[in-house]
């Protein structure tokens, strides 16, 4: 393990580095995905591969959870179809933007900046949104109304 210098790095640059690098790599991950229709992703090296579902609800049961179609819809998005993003999960846009969202305000954190501490309180809120979104969107679907 690599030791910081003392009195340098917060202990929770460990946290921002962390989420720094699995925001970067799930954009870079949708990036060099594609979705294959009607359900089914692949790299976009070789799209006759297709990437088992990562569902366990949807492998194990074939019961769809609230986080169903996310990763397809984050993927459209980073491919630049809103519309496409939108019929696999109404939220993906959301936490797409989330995720893009942590790239600067990481780096920003690692680079000594002190985030105002309402604005922690600001993304655990908007965690929960997405979260009771998702909910809401899944219970939606699963009466038959708008929800995926």
């Amino acid at each position: 393990m690599i030791s910081a210098p003392a009195g340098r790095f917060r202990p929770s640059a460990y946290t921002d580095a962390l989420i720094l690098l699995a925001s970067a790599g799930i954009l870079t991950l949708s990036a060099a995905m594609v979705v294959i229709p009607p359900d089914r992703v692949a790299f976009s090296f070789a799209p006759d591969r297709v990437v088992p579902h990562l569902c366990w609800s949807q492998s194990l049961a074939q019961f769809t959870c609230p986080g169903c179609g996310l990763t397809r819809s984050i993927i459209s998005l980073t491919h630049g179809s809103l519309d496409e993003s939108l019929r696999y999960h109404r939220l993906g846009w959301l936490l797409w933007v989330l995720f893009a969202a942590q790239i600067p305000w990481r780096l920003a954190r690692l680079n000594g900046w002190r985030s105002p501490r309402w604005l922690g309180r600001v993304e655990g809120l908007m965690l929960a949104i997405l979260a009771m979104g998702m909910l809401v969107n899944w219970i939606a679907g699963k009466a038959g109304g708008w929800g995926n």
